[in-house]
């Protein structure tokens, strides 16, 4: 019997591993280290990345100790310098244990086995921490091979090169300030370049925005520092193209030849135009021909020109002298922060973390037989076409082919971009040539599509201008090319259902979108954009021909759209988008398309406590969602894998990772990185016309609970028995309110005053949410409102739905205690309070106790959008659509026993939502709600809804973060010094 050793199984480890990327180099059994005699089992060697150290071992736990002491005694000695790429020590070493049969395989069937287990453990071990940090990974030689490859990335590099080119690119951008400021023909050469504004007119824009240089002056910063980071960005490419006489580029300087010794070590105007232009003649137009024109605008001002050009000179030459590999993905890092009109737009920055995670979900494997076509109609700088080029590149070097082969051709007829920005397309294409910087590129299937008022004096909408048919419109647009820019037709670039994957991460405009950033989205806004040609662009995007898009649901539907459009059958769609398109109304089309026409839909989202944490991208301020699936019904349609990650995954390995365990699925519901909790993970049925609520959540048990619940089955945490419970729509069994516009917007019906008295004039309104004054079920009216002149027939209309019984919209889970309430009379409700009217007063008492159970919270958190923290909000529309309890059903003793246990609580003070599990009047509340209403009365469904309640109390969404406790008594004495009166106190 083989009793094999781990050097043997190492070295065949090494044999496949050096076939799954051709720029590796690897060496076994090597003493790389200048001082001592410690040998590592092997070093993978890679220009322009960490190198990274292998320790093997077979699976036990005292080898799993012994492998992380190894590999930290690894950090002390330097590296011998022919190992030495980035610095002179190990970084980072691979710790691999084998599984223990492995001892028992014959020599020759090592191979065999490695290729085909999946239970290879490994951790990689770094100076500055492990991953996972607990426990070891579980995978395949492939993982490891991806964690070698994405593990060598020099992360705080980067971060520290990011951080020196900014200081580098803002000392330029105030010196051509300056230059502009003495020649205004500087500002206006560079506006008509860039295509951005240089000088402000705008008195909105903030300071932060702006260079002051006088009262008559003021600078975009923005734009300015865009000029230098082109520039920047065409140093750092002329370092990979100097002397390379087989390109024709033999006579094109160095950095440092540019940077003259004998001019004082400064820049000459004339060298870099002259290099350049030598450049343009052979290619790389994408790089250099704005650069160019940029230099030749800065040549105006004699005195600033070298030492604009010198600074950014040296700051590209300090990124070469890093030895970094990925000095593109720098420019794409800072250009994301430089986009004029980003306040408006909301271009967002693709986290790195985030593109990684989405380019693996989209593309878990090669396909067979032709190169994959691939496709982002909101481009941006290319953040998301270049990660899944990346990962497409990883993904073929791993069966043992050379990416080069094959750049030119997916650079040239596989990668299609259309963004609305030059800028954004030059940089896009720059990043994606980059990869193999001395390969000529000619036309590639990067294109600025044609924005706002055109020469013919209509108006084009982008990239939204490939909604239309081919056959339809004519439209031009700017291709990009390796040696000219050309004109061509844009809906002919980009066919209907040709694509095989399209990521996007797009604009997500609509009225009042992202609140929390206190700028209003609004579509087609922007610094420069008049009224005029802002309505003309949203009456052009209203002619495009489409069938779940529209205004209402803002642009992200648009693209979503497009993109079903462009995919062929089997091609799979990725986006990033606001996770309010899971619960609100105007995505329903977009939700029902994914539901019945799509299948593997899979719906990622993160559960944390504050939005900032719930984001994917880097500078957005609501939560938001990934959204992967494959075009074409199949064996799973009509349902999604829900995934709830803990947090963003915080490197690019661990994305990875996380992605390879939501595509691998399982049966446990937990998503593990190593013993790490990285997420919850649930399968479920997704419905046509209703919301997919099962996001942002920490506890698969809470949605399980939800979701029967929604379907008329209470099946409790921890208790095995089923009961039935009818339920129904809100629409179903009552009619709600009026939206606030219709009650008293300018063309409403009512003018609404502050304060209410009994003597006071017009009808009694709830109108304010003052969550310490409405703690209990019964409420005060806080407002009255008086019929406008000619508006009597609009108010019959609202006063036919007027009630007792309010709903709470919106409510902030940490501070709102009573999601529906009651007056003692009918009062008109507030857009976020408002009325729903029942026929039966009996009925809507019921329905009150139920929505402030905690059964209503459950039915609410899992039908509301979960966008801000610690905060559940729905719509008019959403509300009639959320599953309730439905009260034409109960008994008349279930009715009586309702007005019984109303009548007992009805002024009580509850605690806000989120400290629900230890109110000892919602116990009460819930107590009596099971027996008395429900008709349930096995014991052990009382103890289970404590479960319940601490299940929701525990999730981030609920929480929002607070950790403070509501103190009501003390909160009363406030409310009583005031002189506050409050219902039955």
């Amino acid at each position: 019997m083989a009793n094999q050793r781990e050097p043997t199984i190492t070295r065949k480890l090494v044999d496949i591993l050096e076939k799954m990327r051709h720029r590796w180099d690897i060496e076994v059994e090597v003493n790389a280290f200048t001082e001592g005699g410690d040998t590592l089992d092997a070093l993978v060697i890679e220009r322009g990345r960490e190198p990274v150290g292998i320790e093997a071992k077979f699976a036990t736990t005292t080898n799993a100790t012994k492998l992380i002491k190894q590999a930290e005694s690894r950090f002390v000695s330097e590296l011998e310098t022919e190992y030495r790429t980035l610095g002179n020590r190990l970084n980072n070493v691979m710790s691999i244990m084998y599984p223990d049969k492995f001892k028992r395989v014959a020599g020759r069937d090592i191979e065999k086995h490695l290729r085909e287990t999946d239970n290879l453990h490994y951790k990689l071990v770094s100076r500055h921490g492990q991953f996972p940090q607990n426990g070891w990974a579980k995978g395949k030689v492939t993982d490891i091979a991806n964690a070698l490859y994405v593990g060598a990335m020099p992360t705080s590099h980067l971060e520290q090169a990011v951080d020196e080119m900014e200081r580098s690119i803002d000392t330029a951008a105030n010196l051509i300030a300056d230059a502009v400021t003495e020649h205004p023909a500087i500002g206006s050469a560079i506006e008509a370049i860039l295509h951005q504004a240089v000088l402000v007119t705008d008195e909105k824009i903030s300071h932060q925005e702006i260079f002051e240089r006088d009262k008559n002056v003021r600078i975009h910063v923005q734009t300015l520092r865009m000029a230098a980071l082109i520039i920047t960005d065409a140093f750092v490419f002329q370092s990979a193209l100097a002397g390379k006489a087989e390109l024709g580029l033999g006579a094109v300087r160095s950095l440092r030849r540019l940077i003259s010794p004998s001019m004082g070590g400064s820049v000459d105007y004339a060298d870099v135009i002259k290099d350049w232009h030598t450049i343009l003649n052979v290619n790389y137009a994408p790089i250099f021909k704005d650069a160019r024109e940029l230099v030749e605008a800065l040549a105006t001002d004699d005195s600033l020109v070298k030492p604009i050009l010198t600074i950014l000179c040296e700051a590209a030459k300090n990124l070469v002298d890093t030895g970094l590999a990925q000095i593109h993905e720098l420019a794409g890092m800072v250009f994301q922060k430089l986009i004029t009109d980003r306040r408006y737009i909301k271009a967002n920055y693709t986290l790195p973390t985030s593109a990684t995670l989405l380019s693996a979900l989209v593309l878990p494997k090669l396909p067979e037989g032709e190169l994959p076509k691939i496709a982002d109609f909101a481009c941006g700088t290319g953040a998301l076409l270049s990660g899944v080029y990346q990962r497409l590149l990883l993904l073929y070097e791993q069966q043992g082919e050379n990416g080069r082969d094959i750049h030119q051709q997916m650079l040239e007829e596989c990668l299609g971009g259309a963004d609305i920005l030059p800028n954004a397309t030059h940089l896009t294409a720059a990043l994606l040539a980059s990869t193999n910087a001395d390969i000529k590129i000619r036309e590639t299937r990067i294109l600025t599509a044609p924005y706002g008022k055109q020469e013919n004096g209509e108006f084009a909408v982008g990239s939204l201008e490939l909604l239309d048919d081919v056959s339809l419109l004519d439209t031009e647009a700017e291709q990009i090319g390796g040696e000219r820019n050309r004109v061509v037709n844009l809906q002919q670039e980009f066919q209907h259902g040709e694509f095989d994957i399209i990521i996007q991460n797009p604009p997500f405009l609509k009225h009042s979108a992202d609140g929390n950033t206190g700028v209003p989205k609004v579509v087609f806004q922007g610094t420069e954009r008049s009224e005029v040609e802002k309505k003309a662009l949203q009456d052009a995007l209203k002619l495009k021909e489409t069938r779940v898009a529209h205004g209402t649901a803002g642009h992200g539907s648009y693209f979503v759209e497009l993109a079903d459009k462009k995919l062929k059958n089997g091609g799979t769609m990725g986006v990033i988008l606001p996770a309010t398109v899971l619960t609100s109304a105007s995505m329903r089309k977009v939700r029902d398309m994914w539901t019945t026409e799509y299948r593997n839909v899979y719906v990622i989202t993160i559960a944390g406590a504050k939005v900032y944490e719930s984001a994917f991208s880097a500078d957005t301020s609501m939560a938001e969602c990934i959204v992967v699936a494959t075009k074409g019904a199949g064996d799973n349609t009509e349902h999604a894998t829900f995934v709830s990650l803990a947090q963003l995954p915080e490197s690019m390995l661990e994305a990875t990772e996380v992605a390879n365990r939501i595509l691998r699925g399982g049966d446990e519901d937990t998503l593990r990185v190593g013993e790490d909790e990285g997420g919850k993970r649930v399968n479920l049925p997704i419905q046509s016309g209703k919301a997919w609520g099962a996001t942002r959540a920490k506890s698969t048990s809470l949605l399980q609970t939800a979701y029967k619940l929604a379907d008329s089955v209470l099946s409790l945490p921890r208790h095995p028995t089923l009961f039935s419970i009818p339920m129904a729509r809100v629409e179903d069994i009552a009619t709600v309110g009026f939206t606030e516009p219709t009650i008293k917007g300018k063309e409403g019906a009512f003018t609404v005053v502050k304060g209410y008295e009994r003597t006071s004039d017009g009808y009694p309104a709830l109108w304010h949410a003052k969550c310490e004054q409405q703690r209990a079920m019964v409420v005060f009216p806080d407002a009255h409102a008086k019929i406008r002149h000619n508006k009597e027939a609009q108010a019959r209309r609202i006063l036919e739905r007027n009630s007792q019984v309010h709903y709470y919209l919106s409510p902030t889970f940490s501070a709102t205690s009573a999601i529906a309430t009651f007056t003692e009379g009918p009062s008109i409700g507030a857009c976020i309070i408002t009325n729903v009217a029942f026929k039966a007063r009996r009925q809507e008492i019921a329905w009150m106790l139920w929505c402030n159970s905690t059964f209503g919270l459950v039915c609410h958190w899992l039908h509301c959008g979960k966008q801000q923290p610690g905060r559940g909000r729905l719509t008019h529309t959403t509300l009639k659509t959320m599953p309730t309890l439905d009260v034409r059903q109960l008994s008349e003793e279930a009715l009586s026993n309702a007005e019984t246990i109303f009548e007992r609580l009805k002024y009580e003070r509850m605690l806000p939502l989120n400290e629900c599990a230890h109110d000892a009047v919602r116990h009460e509340l819930d107590a009596a709600l099971v027996t008395k209403v429900l008709g349930i009365q096995d014991i052990g469904v009382l103890a289970s809804m404590q479960t319940l309640r601490e299940l929701l109390c525990a999730e981030p969404s609920i929480q929002g973060g607070k950790r403070s406790k509501c103190d009501l008594d003390k909160e009363l004495r406030n409310l009583q010094k005031k002189g506050i009166v409050l219902p039955g106190k």
